[in-house]
């Protein structure tokens, strides 16, 4: 019984460690804003678009990064 829970235990680990390399996209307006992510949903790198960082307003860019990080946490948990 405590074999079979300690080698699920092990398989879930090594899931987790697969999904650690597989890397998912999330972008805002045509990719002036670009998210990428593990399959584990953990933010690797935010880019955006320096002209379009110049020109934007705050409220703008914080609506777009919730696009593009949801985005991305959407294709990491759909695979």
């Amino acid at each position: 019984m405590f074999d079979k829970l300690f080698q699920a235990q092990q398989k879930a680990e090594e899931i987790k460690q697969r999904l650690n390399h597989i890397s998912v996209f999330g972008e805002a307006e045509g990719g002036l804003i670009k998210v990428v992510a593990t399959a584990n949903k953990e933010i690797k790198e935010i880019t955006i678009d320096p002209i379009f960082l110049g020109n934007a307003d705050k409220e703008e860019l914080e609506e777009l990064l919730v696009v593009a990080l949801n985005k991305a946490l959407t294709q990491a948990e759909t695979g």
